[in-house]
């Protein structure tokens, strides 16, 4: 069933159309709350970035707006158009370690929390994949240092940024924290120098906006 999202658009947040799409989509929000009653906020301050009880989330899209990148409600029961062949090729590269499929499912969710905050990449590339996904697909089993059989590169950064996501650190003390990383690890490491270098190699987006 196709949702209709035309209202996320409106400028006039106390229309009744506005209103109407914001009840419908708590309507759908309701059956994606976790043990506390709480769901992601997709309004324009917290991108999906913290869970808030239902009257809450209203309350903040109402006053502040709807995150209109915020196309496929994918923290909401939505999936992605392509998701069947990304579970498709994920588990076919990933088949030896189940539990790294699963926590890499989730650091990509992630990745794309702060992805949603800036325009999103519509182009696909001739495997019908979307650059993003396919550029992690291609570091998963690259290893952290040689030797390292035990993380992936990936892995290894994408909960880095992770936890950046969830404590709102900011760009400048991440790419601090690589500097001291790289020099702390092998040599023949491959930890990013920056946070610009790891979001470029890793996801294909050159900039995105730092969570505040």
């Amino acid at each position: 069933m196709t949702i209709d999202k035309s209202w996320i658009t409106l400028g006039n947040r106390n229309s009744t159309a506005f209103k109407e799409g914001l009840l419908n989509f708590i309507e759908i929000a309701k059956n994606h709350v976790d043990s506390k009653g709480k769901t992601f906020s997709p309004c324009r301050r917290y991108v999906n970035s913290i869970r808030h009880d239902l009257n809450t989330v209203y309350a903040h899209i109402h006053s502040r707006g709807f995150l209109q990148s915020y196309q496929t409600w994918n923290y909401h029961g939505e999936r992605y158009a392509n998701a069947d062949k990304v579970e498709a090729l994920f588990d076919s590269r990933t088949h030896e370690n189940d539990t790294r499929s699963l926590e890499m499912f989730d650091v990509i969710d992630d990745v794309m929390v702060e992805h949603n905050a800036n325009e999103e990449n519509t182009h696909e590339d001739e495997s019908g994949l979307d650059p993003e996904f396919d550029a992690l697909f291609k570091e998963l089993k690259t290893e952290l240092y040689p030797g390292c059989s035990w993380m992936s590169s990936l892995n290894f950064i994408a909960k880095l940024m992770h936890i950046k996501v969830i404590n709102k650190w900011t760009d400048s003390s991440f790419d601090q924290l690589l500097e001291f990383l790289r020099d702390a690890f092998p040599k023949e490491n491959h930890i990013p120098a920056s946070h610009y270098q790891a979001k470029k190699n890793w996801v294909g987006i050159s900039i995105y906006p730092c969570l505040h």
